[in-house]
């Protein structure tokens, strides 16, 4: 029986991730973008982020980090494998008639059509798209028009590392992430969550600050490695 469950679930969790369910395969061939916008589609504007009653959107960010690797000393970088999640509500959007589950996969490709938040890793030297076997990055809409995107990157990242008590010294590096082009208008509400890589996992304070950066910090020293990352949620106000 333990056996069948896991089975089962397997199967339900590489089907959720390819987005290969029969219901998600014969819905996305009849969903057009266009059925997903106002009846007069003027309405939506990609270039403005959405808002309900003159409020901010909010977007919440969360990174899962599975890996670190390939410190170079010498280069002072390091590699990173992550899942990297963006979620924000529109309220613009209109949700499919036929829609009974709680959530809906959508083509990747709509997101040129929409609004999203312009996001970047500052320190990173590099980022590369996990594309095997298929392109890993999916987009969902949920029933209360919330968007849910997730992609899996490689980013290869600078760190200023400081050797004065080498071979004795600890390294702390970050992961910045900064918005493109409203750094002006961004405020942060970090909360402060601890993730030690083989670890257990410590809560730790909140606190809010404005700005156009906020690091998730990674802890490097020798023999072992540990990392501490923390989630946060960014503001745009326009």
């Amino acid at each position: 029986m333990a056996a069948q469950k896991l089975l089962w679930l397997t199967m339900v969790l590489v089907r959720i991730w390819f987005g290969a369910t029969d219901l998600c395969y014969a819905q996305s061939t009849l969903l057009t973008f266009q059925d997903l916008l106002p009846d007069d589609p003027r309405l939506y504007d990609k270039m403005r982020p959405p808002k309900k009653n003159d409020q901010p959107t909010v977007v919440y960010f969360h990174v899962t980090v599975m890996g670190l690797d390939s410190i170079d000393e010498n280069s002072m970088t390091y590699a990173a494998d992550i899942f990297f999640a963006q979620t924000w509500k529109d309220n613009r959007l209109r949700l499919p008639e036929n829609m009974t589950s709680e959530y809906r996969l959508l083509e990747v490709d709509w997101l040129k059509h929409m609004w999203r938040p312009d996001s970047f890793f500052k320190n990173a030297k590099s980022v590369t798209f996990q594309t095997m076997t298929i392109p890993n990055h999916y987009v969902w809409l949920y029933k209360d028009k919330t968007i849910l995107y997730m992609v899996k990157l490689t980013l290869k990242l600078s760190c200023a590392m400081n050797f004065l008590i080498y071979p004795h010294d600890t390294q702390e590096c970050k992961l910045q992430m900064e918005s493109l082009q409203r750094t002006k208008l961004c405020r942060y509400e970090v909360s402060n969550e601890s993730v030690a890589m083989e670890q257990n996992r410590s809560a730790g304070e909140k606190k809010e600050g404005s700005g156009s950066v906020e690091p998730a910090h990674c802890i490097i020293r020798r023999q072992f490695r540990a990392a501490e990352f923390r989630t946060f949620y960014c503001t745009y106000e326009t």
